[in-house]
């Protein structure tokens, strides 16, 4: 069972030496002392991530077997023509209420569409916890942080919520570490995917999701995100916004919402092109 460490033990492991720099150089830059039994925690998911396929392996075997029991019942109990529709949403919805997230009516969840800074965006979410779709790009994946925290859970499955919204929380409070942790990137930046495999960058780890590799482990599951790609791929952003905001085509929207939506996607190409931190929100209604 889990049990509480002193907040000061060492959070050096064996072959962590890269990112124990990097958490020092974090510390320097912000004039700050991370929480130890935090990093301890997030130490243990950013290796199941950073080694890639072989990590996270167990992890997506039980989350493919999670959709297929939602395909059954969908075949069986409401006879539906498309059977992979929203089962990976629904599946990911029951499983973060388990773990004490907040789910909207409906098993919603946010939609990371139009920037507001990281100050709001911790206010929020420490009042109500909440995943979220990230609309950043098709190969980002609106999925794939919440895959992320899945293995998260499957990790440290046994720790109790309270427990587990302090790591939540520190991860808001030291706004790094989501980067550190969740959101690398392939080009130079501070936090730089270390290798093709790392999951720990969303683009890297939602390529693989939907590659020959993981369709042949996890046919439903790769199946899924490859649909989700395509989709993106064959609609402008400007008209995926619209789509997902407002329920509508972007040319039928007034001048307001379409310079909102202009908005959102010149905040989220700055994301990539200047590695600026950036935090999206949008509340479903």
């Amino acid at each position: 069972m889990f049990t509480e460490e002193n907040e000061d033990a060492d959070v050096y492991i064996e072959g962590d030496d890269k990112i124990s720099k990097e958490i020092k150089t974090l510390e320097e830059k912000h004039k700050y002392k991370i929480n130890r039994r935090l990093l301890k925690r997030l130490l243990m998911i950013s290796r199941k991530l950073e080694v890639g396929p072989i990590g996270v392996t167990n992890d997506l075997s039980q989350l493919e077997e999670g959709l297929k029991k939602e395909k059954d019942s969908k075949s069986i109990f409401r006879g539906e023509f498309n059977k992979t529709r929203k089962i990976l949403s629904k599946h990911l919805a029951d499983t973060e209420r388990k773990a004490g997230f907040h789910i909207l009516p409906g098993g919603r969840v946010k939609i990371y569409a139009a920037a507001v800074n990281s100050e709001t965006f911790e206010k929020q979410q420490i009042a109500q916890p909440m995943h979220f779709k990230d609309l950043v790009s098709p190969r980002h994946g609106e999925f794939t942080h919440r895959i992320q925290w899945y293995i998260l859970y499957s990790t440290i499955k046994d720790m109790p919520f309270s427990s587990f919204f302090r790591i939540y929380a520190g991860i808001l409070q030291y706004t790094e570490l989501w980067d550190v942790f969740f959101d690398r990137t392939e080009t130079a930046s501070d936090h730089r995917a270390t290798s093709g495999y790392d999951f720990r960058c969303p683009e890297l780890f939602n390529d693989w999701l939907r590659g020959p590799d993981s369709k042949a482990k996890f046919p439903l599951l790769s199946e899924i995100l490859a649909n989700r790609f395509n989709k993106r791929e064959n609609y402008s952003a400007e008209d995926y916004l619209a789509k997902k905001i407002y329920r509508t085509d972007f040319k039928k929207l007034g001048e307001p919402q379409k310079n909102a939506i202009s908005k959102s996607i010149e905040d989220m190409s700055s994301y990539y092109m200047y590695d600026n931190k950036i935090t999206t929100y949008k509340k479903e209604n």
